[in-house]
């Protein structure tokens, strides 16, 4: 966050955190030389992976496991700019 704030001179949008997970995941599938789409399919049932938001894994049917997902809150001046922000003790678990 530092890094991207020193760079853009603002801090990343509410989503960067979910794009960047995304991408760094199918980077490392792609880099690991999987090119279709059965297997970058295949790869994500290999969970759980550690990602910058926490754990996640696949099931079968390509799907979020429910135990992976994570719900954060955004409430509106939660941030040092005043725009809405990610409460990140604020999560619900599903199970």
């Amino acid at each position: 966050m530092q890094a991207f704030t020193a760079k853009h001179h603002e801090p990343p949008g509410r989503y960067a955190a979910g794009a960047y997970d995304a991408a760094q995941l199918l980077l490392g599938i792609i880099g690991q030389r999987v090119m279709t789409r059965g297997g970058v399919q295949e790869s994500l049932w290999h969970g759980p992976f550690t990602l910058m938001q926490g754990r996640f894994a696949f099931t079968g049917t390509g799907d979020l496991d429910r135990a992976s997902i994570a719900v954060n809150v955004y409430r509106r001046g939660t941030d040092s700019t005043g725009r809405s922000g990610m409460l990140p003790l604020t999560a619900i678990r599903f199970s």
